[in-house]
């Protein structure tokens, strides 16, 4: 896994990282909980480093699955902070 941050904010970040076996289903494909757990670290790192402080996730909207992502693929991961609240 890689993560790196190539824009001038900070909070921003990318993940990049092998889809490897154990992560597939029966398909050969990325399994979508998986998936929902790397774009939920993404999120993570990006909300804690432009909170810098303890954070949680309270919400996730709209996410959907274009197309599959085979084993041995590169899977890149971007998060930005796009909004804060107190809720």
């Amino acid at each position: 896994m890689s993560i790196t941050s190539n824009t001038a904010d900070e909070s921003d970040c990318v993940f990049i990282e092998m889809i490897f076996p154990e992560r597939a289903n029966h398909y050969g494909t990325l399994y979508g909980s998986n998936g929902l757990e790397m774009l939920g670290r993404a999120a993570f790192v990006a909300a804690s480093r432009h909170a810098r402080k303890s954070i949680v996730m309270a919400a996730a909207d709209k996410i959907e699955f274009h197309s599959p992502v085979p084993v041995g693929s590169l899977l890149e991961s971007s998060a930005t902070v796009i909004r804060t609240g107190r809720t």
